[in-house]
């Protein structure tokens, strides 16, 4: 795991303060994932799920035209 390679070379999550990760239940999970294991650590961190991928799950499941428009109004594509 990350964090385990972060040890081994003597990184710290210290001075970490944002992460963004791939919305997969092993990286974002509730439980035993990398963001538990991150913030386990240094609790202050932010984590972000990856953008692209909410942005894509947005436009394929929000097909009706008022959130296609109000999709639109917060990225320009």
């Amino acid at each position: 795991m990350i964090t385990t390679t972060f040890e081994e070379n003597n990184i710290t999550l210290d001075n970490c303060v944002a992460i963004a990760l791939d919305n997969t239940n092993a990286n974002m999970g509730a439980h035993n994932s990398l963001r538990t294991h991150i913030t386990a650590a240094n609790p202050s961190v932010y984590v972000s799920g990856c953008v692209c991928h909410i942005l894509h799950n947005a436009g394929l499941h929000g097909r009706s035209e008022e959130h296609t428009s109000e999709l639109q109004s917060h990225v320009r594509i």
